[in-house]
């Protein structure tokens, strides 16, 4: 009996000693980790301002995924720098280092540090031990962003997926514990977040009469471009104004309409909640504004963080539209984007958002309901931080936002190409993707300034052209809101298990000997 049960106080033992040896922390920043919060911080290195259009990358989140059911999914188009970016937390000392697991819709190489790895077409377990970066374990650091880079040149339409990344400590599993999970992923119908289209008849004529509009984009830090910039460090705020999401909107209606009459205009405040620009519509929006220009309201995220109610932030916004409609009928109300406090008053914007659209002749976009369409956990590949769209964000919003004035129609997640007017809803493909043109090529080219104070408030003009286009026919400073939830798990029982068994057999093997 005493023997028996020393062999099983070791068996005991050595399982707890696998599962130590497979722990798995997932890569994070600020609390928020990749696995729970795919795509947050975790942002594509778009090169120049010469170089951000065409969009050549895009992440959004996917089903197909070996843990969690959802991964990051990256699409490379020709010319992408191959490049995404995070800054990260301190790697814990003693581990072994850094593991992903990965697949493609064709081989890849994938780049840590100088340090190549081959991604193939089927889930790739992707391994790479401090050692080989150039650190240590007792030490770990690979510099202040992990940085990942898919081999180039990029020459052809690829996808990648990423999940599981993080840190194994304090060795590498060789078969950690997985739940893999296949697509296909649902479609979000882009017509189902706006609201009093018809409102918006007088600027639509204008635009099929190809005549002058100034896009007006007034809000928080989200119209500031406060965070735009992430990993794609050789930009500033100001150099992000002209992707914004109602500048590369100003764009895409210069694309569709043949013409280069629509410029935008520029006023936002970081921080800032609708309460506090009432003080201020006027010196910028009215001084400004003429009876043919469109007009973006976008506050709402900072209002309901510190503690305002959705009848105070309507009362607010009302307030707004009251004072910009004695220059223009032609509104757009666009409150908040998502965070972990907004994620929260979704049902209660939503019907916000009709109400006013029905009270006060504008129109209305939900685009809450866009980023969380698919759950919140779906929607953080498009922001920078909880909040704030990168500029990979920003223009995939106003892409998704232009049909309430070109007429296209667009699904998420997608390459960024208007599709048939039939498609209402669906299903994405797998690691290979959908398939189709980009909707709008070309350079654009700027006028005016902009300018960013401490406050992270900015102000800027310009004019946005496109070189060439299809015709799309087929194809805050303040912060109460940056803050999320933290995530890490224990996985890799796999290979754990399988020697506990191993020396279980063996003992009763010896014993029945």
């Amino acid at each position: 009996m005493s023997t028996s049960f020393v062999r099983l106080a070791a068996i005991l033992s050595l399982a707890s000693w696998c599962a130590a040896a497979s722990s798995f922390t997932p890569l994070s920043f600020s609390g928020q980790d990749q696995e729970s919060m795919p795509g947050i911080w975790f942002r594509p290195n778009l090169g120049t301002a010469a170089t951000v259009l065409p969009l050549k990358t895009r992440l959004w989140a996917t089903r197909e995924s070996v843990t969690g059911g959802i991964a990051l999914k990256i699409l490379l188009e020709p010319g992408s720098t191959g490049i995404i970016a995070m800054e990260h937390s301190p790697f814990p000392a003693g581990s072994a280092g850094i593991t992903f697991h990965a697949k493609a819709s064709q081989p890849v190489v994938a780049v840590v540090n100088g340090v190549e790895r081959s991604v193939g077409t089927s889930w790739t377990k992707v391994d790479y031990d401090w050692a080989s970066l150039g650190s240590s374990s007792s030490s770990p650091d690979v510099g202040w962003q992990f940085v990942l880079a898919i081999k180039g040149p990029i020459t052809t339409r690829t996808y990648v997926i990423i999940d599981r990344l993080g840190i194994e400590s304090p060795t590498f599993d060789a078969a950690p514990s997985l739940s893999p999970l296949a697509g296909p992923d649902t479609l979000f119908d882009g017509d189902t977040m706006f609201y009093g289209a018809a409102n918006l008849a007088p600027t639509i004529a204008r635009l099929n009469a190809k005549q002058a509009i100034k896009v007006i984009g007034f809000g928080d830090s989200v119209t500031a471009g406060v965070q735009a910039y992430r990993s794609t460090w050789a930009m500033d705020v100001a150099a992000c104004a002209p992707y914004l999401y109602f500048s590369h909107l100003a764009r895409l209606l210069n694309a569709r309409f043949a013409y280069t009459g629509v410029t935008w205009q520029q006023f936002g405040h970081g921080g800032w909640t609708a309460d506090q620009a009432r003080g201020i519509v006027d010196a910028e929006v009215v001084a400004n504004a003429t009876a043919g220009d469109l007009v973006f309201i976008e506050f709402g995220g900072n209002d309901l963080a510190a503690g305002r109610t959705i009848a105070q932030l309507k009362a607010d916004l009302k307030a707004l539209i009251d004072r910009v409609q004695t220059k223009t009928s032609q509104i757009i109300v666009m409150p908040a984007t998502l965070s972990s406090v907004t994620i929260g008053y979704a049902a209660a914007l939503n019907t916000m958002i009709q109400q006013i659209v029905a009270e006060e002749g504008v129109a209305g976009i939900d685009l809450l309901a866009f980023m969380a369409s698919r759950g919140a956990a779906f929607g953080w590949a498009m922001e920078a931080n909880e909040a704030h769209p990168d500029l990979m964000g920003h223009i995939t919003i106003a892409e998704m936002i232009a049909p309430i004035l070109t007429g296209q129609h667009m699904v998420y997640p997608s390459d960024g190409a208007p599709v048939p007017s039939g498609t209402t809803s669906g299903t994405t493909g797998t690691a290979t993707g959908t398939t189709g043109t980009t909707g709008t090529t070309g350079t654009s080219s700027t006028s005016g300034s902009s300018t960013t104070g401490s406050t992270g408030s900015a102000a800027s003009t310009g004019t946005a052209s496109t070189g060439s286009s299809s015709s799309g026919s087929a194809s805050t400073s303040g912060s109460p809101i940056d803050s999320g939830g933290t995530g890490s798990s224990t996985c890799g029982l796999g290979g754990g298990l399988a020697l506990v068994l191993g020396t279980l057999v063996l003992c009763l093997r010896r014993h029945r000997d």
